[in-house]
């Protein structure tokens, strides 16, 4: 297999450069595969052999926005990119993430690895566009659980991952990713590809529970588990 790992940071709502940095540090000890990073504002241009690439990415089967034009595109853009480049098992994670231990064995039977968001359904987090644009009824969407989005996993072997996954670049380029509101009740915000990538997967995917990720605040007891591979921390 040819194993990706692919991520992009920038200067945000924090420091997100200085946790791509981290993210490639943990991968050294625990990932075997290649490392695919972007950034338009990172002050290196490598780090322990990590090319880290400048601009944006440019698959060539699909348009590339910038994060101000369509939220979080650019993640589906950079997993298109590794895709046209041969890699057959990519796995996005955000560059807050921090690996624990390897995380091969999150490649999953069904080709398509994520987590639960747990304490967080969809209903409350995805907005009217994109629920019309993806042709969800109300009652379906009640019973729909939310994924993380920081860390994605795709087997691009299985046909199931190439369906569900060009199916998500269609909907990155329709609006569905923009931001948008709701008259739902309980509607708190939209979350862009988190939103969208849990309808395209529901009961296409290994969802793995809460405990196998761990994301602090909400997680500070290991009161869910502690086989956990990766965490989620602030920069």
């Amino acid at each position: 297999m040819k194993d990706c790992l692919v991520s992009f940071s920038s200067k945000g709502r924090e420091n997100y450069n200085k946790g791509l940095l981290r993210l490639i540090d943990t991968a050294a000890q625990h990932w075997k595969g290649d490392v695919l990073v972007y950034s338009p504002d990172h002050e290196l241009s490598e780090y322990r052999g990590v090319k880290i690439h400048k601009g944006w990415p440019e698959p060539v089967s699909i348009s590339s926005f910038k994060h101000e034009e369509m939220p979080y595109q650019f993640k589906i853009a950079l997993i298109q990119q590794a895709r046209e480049l041969g890699y057959e098992r990519i796995v996005w994670l955000d560059s807050s993430m921090v690996i624990k231990k390897d995380i091969a064995p999150l490649f999953s039977k069904t080709g398509i690895g994520v987590f639960h968001n747990l304490g967080h359904p969809l209903y409350k987090y995805i907005s009217d566009d994109a629920v019309r644009l993806l042709g969800i009824s109300d009652i379906k969407l009640q019973k729909i659980e939310q994924i993380w989005g920081g860390a994605l996993f795709f087997d691009f072997t299985k046909q199931n991952t190439c369906d569900v996954f060009d199916a998500m670049m269609w909907h990155s380029t329709d609006g569905s990713f923009r931001e948008g509101t709701s008259v739902r009740e309980g509607f708190v915000a939209h979350r862009h590809d988190q939103a969208v990538m849990s309808v395209l997967v529901r009961e296409k995917c290994d969802m793995y529970p809460y405990g196998k990720i761990k994301c602090p605040p909400h997680d500070t007891n290991s009161e869910y588990g502690d086989d956990v591979y990766l965490v989620c921390r602030s920069v």
